[in-house]
């Protein structure tokens, strides 16, 4: 089965971040294929500036980090090799504004469970 997620934090201060977690459910086991964050100034005057930010992947029950990059202004990853998570353990995804004013974010990650 397919799957998408898809969230965004406005209006995000320096060091806040856009997240979303997810339960695989027991039995079944969470492929992911590609990863992706945007991210701009929310003031037209640090539209120019640099956006730094982060995409963290994470399994929060085994507390292992498959994937963790910066970028300046967003972030796009497609995985040849994916990364699994399985049945039972938890997905964390954050990213986070390292820039030093108000930014809005928006992360997406897919792949397919089976």
């Amino acid at each position: 089965t397919d799957k998408s997620f898809k969230t965004e934090k406005l209006s995000a201060a320096t060091g806040e971040y856009a997240v979303f977690t997810y339960a695989v459910p027991a039995g079944k086991t969470l492929y992911i294929t590609q990863a992706a964050v945007a991210q701009f100034g929310v003031a037209v005057a640090d539209m120019d500036k640099d956006q730094m930010c982060d995409l963290v992947i994470r399994d929060t029950t085994s507390a292992t980090y498959p994937w963790w990059q910066g970028g300046n202004g967003g972030i796009g990853v497609i995985f040849p090799k994916p990364i699994v998570i399985p049945g039972g353990d938890t997905l964390r995804v954050d990213a986070n504004n390292r820039a030093n004013h108000v930014t809005n974010i928006e992360l997406t990650v897919a792949g397919y469970e089976l």
